[in-house]
């Protein structure tokens, strides 16, 4: 095919040197080389402040910045003032690192020592804010609200896009949440990750095709950042933390909030479907999710009886085969030592519930 371009006749020479002349492309690496010095520093190749330098000098950063010196804000190429420009470089790089708690210089002033946070950022391809941020947060009995903010909170999510009157979109969503966001933050990216989240967890339909895309954006790395919160919890032996932290990964994996009924784990079911699975003769009172597993296994026949209302043939097999394939464990237990037990002890009446049992005789 062929482009034609129609411009004013003053501007046709602008426009030909625009398009047949080459046009310089500059380096970005300053504003990331933090985290490519700790993945160097991690992976080894980086043992010293001088191979921090040396690593500079192979890029397409130190190239350019002899071609361009004024655009990376350096006076002149005399070698004193290039070597003076990248040890400032590298000396800010590696002390931001000792401040995210990621690398350690030894005694000589010289080495550097990776520590257990740089290599969780390393791993999981994390900026060195990230992990900083949850060594300063993090404690032994972080909450669940706690850990989902500090999730929304990252630096990853900072390019979140929040277009125009978006704002006001996000408020409107906010008043149908559980979880209320400062009423004063609707334009933040991290406001809006807070919600995506919360409205996936809800099942509520999102107000645009974009906000499915920005959802799925969020789920893309929230999982590799969560596995990264754990590493940091597990690794000072908080326990409490720990579990909700994964409570909220398989939240985000299943859609649906920790007290939600087990059944929307399964595929296509809705929470208005749910009173159709406990349609249940042989089942009565307080039906558990192991029972209801049970009662359906190798009963496709009463699956479909109870569900065909609402769900075609296709979602019908998904169901059956999701069911099928949940692990049902039975656990047995016994008491070392229970020949030690006292034999002639009597349980205490309880006020509100009578005996408890006999006394043995």
């Amino acid at each position: 095919g062929t482009a034609c371009i129609y411009v004013h006749d003053i501007k046709k020479h602008f426009y030909k040197k625009f398009l047949y002349e080459p046009f310089p492309v500059e380096s970005n690496l300053l504003g990331v080389l933090t985290d490519h010095f700790n993945a160097e520093i991690v992976a080894g190749t980086v043992k010293t402040k001088q191979d921090a330098m040396d690593y500079l000098t192979w890029t397409y950063f130190f190239r350019r910045l002899l071609k361009n010196p004024a655009y990376y804000h350096l006076e002149d190429l005399e070698d004193d003032n290039i070597n003076t420009f990248l040890s400032g470089i590298v000396s800010g790089k590696i002390n931001e690192l000792e401040k995210s708690y990621c690398v350690a210089v030894d005694l000589d002033g010289a080495t550097l020592l990776p520590q257990i946070l740089g290599y969780i950022a390393s791993y999981y391809y994390l900026s060195h804010k990230t992990v900083k941020m949850f060594a300063d947060t993090l404690n032994p009995a972080t909450s669940f609200n706690d850990i989902l903010q500090l999730l929304c909170d990252v630096t990853e999510y900072d390019e979140m896009p929040v277009r125009h009157n978006e704002d006001k979109i996000n408020e409107e969503m906010s008043s149908s949440l559980p979880i209320r966001v400062p009423s004063f933050s609707y334009d933040s990216p991290h406001t809006k990750v807070h919600l995506l989240l919360q409205a996936h967890f809800t099942r509520t339909a999102m107000p645009m095709t974009d906000y499915i895309t920005d959802l799925k954006s969020v789920h893309d790395q929230a999982i590799r950042i969560l596995q990264a919160m754990l590493d940091v919890a597990a690794d000072s032996g908080w326990l409490k933390t720990s579990l909700n932290i994964m409570h909220l990964v398989k939240m985000i994996i299943q859609g649906c909030w920790m007290k939600d009924d087990p059944l929307l784990q399964l595929p296509h079911v809705e929470p208005h479907q749910l009173p159709l699975f406990y349609q249940l003769e042989s089942l009565s009172g307080c039906v558990s999710f192991p029972e209801i597993l049970l009662a359906y296994s190798n009963r496709f026949d009463l699956l479909r009886k109870n569900l065909e209302s609402d769900f075609n043939e296709r979602d019908l097999l998904q169901i059956h085969k999701a069911m099928s394939d949940m692990p049902l464990l039975r656990v047995t237990h016994t008491i070392t030592g229970s020949e030690l037990l006292d034999k002639s002890y009597c349980p205490k009446r309880s006020p509100w519930r009578g005996d408890m049992g006999t006394c043995p005789r």
